[in-house]
């Protein structure tokens, strides 16, 4: 349960990205409109209409690739493939997907790049191996893509003009279903369609002026009809009222420390809704996170419409400025006012309910939301210190304090008072725990930061001992062994490279743990290094495989490659003996990766821990791309 509210907590943060630039393309759509300047309403339009769905699908990119700019590309060049494999088998040039289409291209295109970043191709092929292979494969994908929605697009397309000419011709039951389905078409983009559909093709009137006669709902109130506008009346209830309570209250019910930045982007996106009548800024902080919430809104979208139809009430516009402007042709427009009010309390009160009930992973509610900072540079790296301290729990949870090449090293009182999220939202880019020891991996400026943590724990400070150029640590090294097996043994990577689960290894000794429990590696570097603290206790004839033991007596194999004994120490150089003493990330010696692969051997390292008796439990921390010295298994000892 937990991993998926996770998975849909990224999904909410991931279709946040766009909204930050939602509000620029309405305002150039805005000020081109009113007045007239058709380049710039162009623009607005173009932005909307045509590279919304593009904006998604990268809002996907950046929330599940860590923000990599290639990803963000992947998903761009494959969009862009299916749009135009999808126009071209439609026959319809303006064939447009809507979001989506780009929330599909999104989730496609970022699930394949992250299953080929690391893929390595032969070296004559080298220059399209790992993460530049992303844009490649999403082309491909986005034909396939394409095919699909070519086919399938101009019915769904066909089906919205149908419903449109139904609901014309329906009276109140047509308003309300119009009201309704067009909030149910906001996430596709698609409501356009029928909003274009029914404002300027549906109904006929004959203008006494001219003998012309016009077609379309918004056509025909701008012309004079005194019957036009009832089916439109509604909708500055939706666009204008509703999207103010709703971000009263999700910023009501935001949690505490996001209240002022949510405040601020659910102000921005109400007023870009009354003055704009561009919903998605609100709407698209709650639609895709909870379906409750979205069928809430649909429902009083469609009574929205159904009241205005009923209370006859004409009006044209869909935003404050429109209304005004076209004030004069107005039936019973003053009710609007009044109706706004309520319409308003009843989203505040519904939407407060809602979220109070069930706590959806929408805006305000996740944890992983973006930092408040309203300081200047100096003033945040100031107060930098002080943010850690209370990330970890405050003066009183901290016991000791040090800090080695990278990382920090903390002792604290209780874990549970650590906020994880926090540290990583203020840059940490890995918190690893252990019993009451807290590692918080920030880079070479962890003898800086310590100091800093330091001064901001004022008198209450521990005595702080940064050994990072000291003999305790060698370069590399980023975790110290355990004091004792009650707090357990971390195990770091020997090497940079890449972590695959011990079944993968292309050997059925190691892929069924004979030889002992663990991880392995695909390096990609040449050096050694030790991951723990101890003892080189047995080198293998030929150098292809070191023992070490540590203090503790756990016994760990480093075993370079499959198959490798048979080299006979061709292409390894270690630079210690039986007997040396080692720590984490002590040089070991290193092996010529390009050599061993040209015979045709894997060079899959497993790490294993030989003696899983002494062992009470053992957990894999690390995945994916490691470094040299990072943490790769975390281990409990019996007694």
């Amino acid at each position: 349960m937990r991993t998926r509210q996770a998975f849909f907590q990224r999904v909410a943060s991931s279709l946040i990205v766009p909204l930050t630039f939602l509000p620029l393309a309405a305002i150039l759509l805005a000020i081109g409109s009113q007045l007239g300047i058709g380049p710039v309403e162009s623009a607005g339009l173009t932005l909307i209409r045509t590279w919304l769905p593009l904006f998604y699908g990268i809002g996907i990119a950046i929330g599940f690739t860590d923000a990599d700019g290639m990803g963000a590309l992947t998903v761009a060049a494959g969009y862009l493939v299916m749009v135009s494999v999808a126009e071209a088998v439609s026959g319809d040039p303006t064939l447009n997907v809507g979001v989506l289409g780009g929330v599909v291209a999104g989730a496609v295109m970022t699930w394949i790049y992250n299953r080929v970043k690391g893929v390595e191709l032969p070296e004559f092929l080298a220059l399209f191996s790992g993460k530049r292979m992303g844009p490649m494969a999403a082309a491909l994908a986005g034909v396939a893509l394409g095919y699909l929605f070519g086919i399938f697009w101009p019915p769904i397309h066909a089906g919205i003009v149908g419903l449109g000419n139904w609901i014309y011709s329906a009276g109140g039951l047509g308003a309300f279903v119009y009201g309704s389905t067009l909030r149910l078409l906001i996430p596709t983009g698609l409501h356009h369609i029928l909003m274009q559909l029914v404002d300027t093709q549906l109904g006929g009137w004959v203008d006494p002026v001219s003998g012309k006669l016009l077609a379309g709902e918004y056509v025909r109130f701008l012309h004079g009809d005194p019957t036009a506008g009832r089916i439109l009346s509604g909708f500055f209830l939706t666009l204008g009222f509703g999207p103010l309570g709703a971000a009263l209250a999700i910023t009501k019910e935001a949690r505490p420390e996001q209240r002022r930045r949510v405040a601020g982007l659910m102000t921005t996106g109400a007023l870009t809704a009354m003055l704009l009548g561009v919903t998605e800024p609100v709407e698209f902080a709650f639609i895709f996170a909870s379906p409750i919430l979205f069928a809430l809104h649909v429902i009083l979208s469609g009574l929205a419409s159904l009241v205005g139809y009923m209370l006859d009430i004409h009006l044209g516009g869909y935003a404050l400025p429109m209304i005004l402007i076209n004030w004069h042709r107005q039936t019973n427009g003053w009710m609007i006012l009044p109706l706004g009010l309520i319409w308003t309390a009843v989203y505040y009160g519904s939407f407060r309910l809602v979220i109070r009930w069930l706590r959806p992973p929408i805006l305000g509610q996740t944890d992983d939301a973006a930092p408040v900072d309203e300081d200047t540079p100096a003033e945040a790296a100031d107060r930098e210190g002080e943010r850690y301290l209370t990330a970890m729990g405050g003066v009183q949870n901290i016991v000791g304090l040090s800090a080695c090449m990278t990382r920090l090293r903390v002792q604290v009182n209780d874990p549970a008072l650590v906020d994880e999220p926090a540290l990583r939202r203020l840059g940490a880019s890995g918190v690893l725990k252990a019993g009451q020891n807290l590692q918080v991996v920030v880079g070479a400026r962890a003898g800086q930061l310590a100091r800093k943590v330091s001064e901001a724990m004022g008198p209450a400070a521990p005595a702080l001992l940064t050994d990072s150029a000291g003999p305790a640590e060698e370069p590399g090294s980023t975790v110290a062994a355990a004091a004792g097996a009650a707090e357990g043994i971390t195990l770091v990577s020997p090497f940079a490279g890449k972590v695959l689960p011990l079944e993968a290894v292309p050997d059925p000794v190691f892929a069924g743990g004979l030889a002992g429990q663990g991880v392995a590696i695909e390096p990609s570097e040449n050096q050694i290094h030790s991951p723990v603290r101890g003892q080189v206790f047995h080198i293998f004839p030929g150098g292809h495989a070191i023992g070490l033991t540590t203090p503790e007596g756990l016994e760990i194999l480093l075993h370079i490659g499959i198959d490798t004994v048979s080299l006979q120490g061709e292409g390894f150089h270690l630079s210690v003996k039986e007997g040396d003493q080692v720590i984490p990330g002590t040089p070991l010696g290193w092996f010529d990766r390009q050599a061993i692969a040209e015979t045709g051997r894997s060079l899959v390292t497993p790490v294993l821990i030989t003696n899983m008796d002494r062992v009470l439990d053992w957990t894999a921390v690390g995945t994916g791309e490691v470094k040299a010295g990072e943490p790769i298994l975390t281990v409990r000892l019996n007694g």
